[in-house]
């Protein structure tokens, strides 16, 4: 086990541009799943509160946050193969499990092949894309429960639903210590050609995993309130008739976009989104913090879906009121 005091809690963040003045008091890094299951069991029978984390690759930790514990899995990463599912300990990178997977022969992973986090975070947050979701593919995960006792919990016992499950929403107390997922073979060659076109179709559509979170909202279609409607609607007639009278019709989307940024007053909010996705956020500065809040509130002005799917870790009611 290993174990470290008082640290920054920006050291541990997937973001690199988050002024972070909050501390750990201690983080514990276990290095197998018996030390994670020692260290939890105890908290538990204590009744210790303490934050547990992956890779934190959808979490956003708000500047004033601190804990007095922390329990990282990251190094918890053994596996265990049988002849027709394999056993992966929670700290497991998904990116790993699904070149294995491809590798190997087994499908339903070539959409996760570069998607950031753990197995056990991908399964407490209900994480696919490209049609893959490791939920689909999990047949059960053993957790070490509030009361102590390890239990197998299965789809149905986490209340799956989109980007969510029954951990996620605190219904109940847990530690995912592994999952167990099936393999379905198949073509080797048509695995890998299928995981190349998702990942050229993300590096075309989404921004690279540095400096975000991926998914900002858990939605999938962004749909537009009344305001936002009139809003697109200009800033779709603005672009038509400029694309028609400069005679050029390659860049109408970024014409939108600047027109959608300057009725709502917020051009200095443009840059921090990738292209035209009001679902993707970038912390690409300093000032990140402070426009991510902005953004989140022209957000629920323009659409109706603003459940979060990324985590906030912190005291998030003084940025919604």
């Amino acid at each position: 086990m290993e174990i470290k005091n008082n640290i920054d809690v920006y050291n541990i963040s997937w973001l690199n541009h988050v002024e972070n003045s909050g501390k750990i008091e201690t983080l514990y890094i276990p290095q197998n799943r018996l030390e994670l299951l020692d260290i939890c069991k105890e908290f538990f029978a204590n009744h210790i509160k303490f934050e547990l984390i992956g890779h934190t690759s959808n979490i956003y930790f708000l500047p004033e946050f601190s804990c007095k514990y922390m329990v990282s899995t990251r190094n918890v990463k053994s596996m265990s193969w049988q002849e027709d599912y394999v056993d992966v300990d929670c700290g497991v990178s998904v990116r790993f499990i699904a070149n294995e997977m491809i590798n190997r022969g087994f499908s339903g992973f070539e959409g996760l092949i570069d998607l950031p986090g753990t197995v056990g975070a991908a399964v407490y947050g209900n994480a696919g894309c490209y049609n893959c979701s490791i939920m689909n593919m999990m047949i059960s995960c053993e957790c070490l429960m509030g009361d102590g006792t390890i239990k197998t919990l299965y789809k149905d016992d986490l209340k799956v639903k989109t980007r969510s499950t029954a951990l996620k929403r605190n219904e109940f107390k847990a530690v995912i210590l592994s999952v167990r997922l099936m393999l379905i073979k198949a073509n080797v060659d048509e695995l890998k050609a299928l995981a190349d076109k998702y990942r050229m179709h993300r590096k075309r559509t989404q921004p690279g995993p540095n400096d975000n979170l991926g998914s900002i909202y858990s939605s999938p279609i962004e749909r537009p309130t009344i305001i936002g409607y009139l809003i697109i609607a200009i800033a779709k007639i603005y672009a038509f008739l400029v694309s028609v009278f400069t005679n050029n019709i390659n860049n109408k989307k970024d014409i939108q976009k600047k027109c959608i940024f300057q009725i709502l007053r917020a051009n200095n909010l443009k840059q921090y989104l990738f292209g035209n996705n009001w679902n993707r956020f970038i912390w690409k500065d300093e000032r990140a913090h402070e426009m991510f809040w902005k953004f989140h509130k022209l957000h629920k002005l323009m659409f109706k879906d603003n459940k979060f799917e990324i985590e906030i870790k912190g005291d998030i009611n003084k940025y919604i009121k």
